[in-house]
């Protein structure tokens, strides 16, 4: 809600709220239950009205154990009013 300005929340799939956490090896429904690394991509592109914005945070992660977990972004407007110019 502080987020969102107090409106509603988008309901999907998944829930108001879930927890993304890592499956055992050959046990993943989804790529993003892996430990492999996701390129660009669209989540819920199949809903009518797919969210605009998620938000995920990490609980708990160990340096140790852990290589990765750089996030990668795109500006698709930019990307769009760049081919658009050309």
């Amino acid at each position: 809600k502080r987020i969102s300005g107090h409106s509603p929340s988008h309901a999907h799939l998944y829930g108001d709220l879930w927890d993304v956490r890592t499956s055992a090896p050959g046990t993943a429904s989804n790529v993003a239950y892996t430990t492999e690394r996701l390129g660009l991509h669209t989540d819920l592109v199949y809903y009518m009205a797919p969210p605009g914005l998620q938000l995920l945070h990490c609980l708990e992660f160990d340096r140790s154990r852990v290589e990765g977990g750089a996030s990668l972004f795109l500006d698709a407007f930019a990307a769009a009013e760049e081919l658009r110019s050309r």
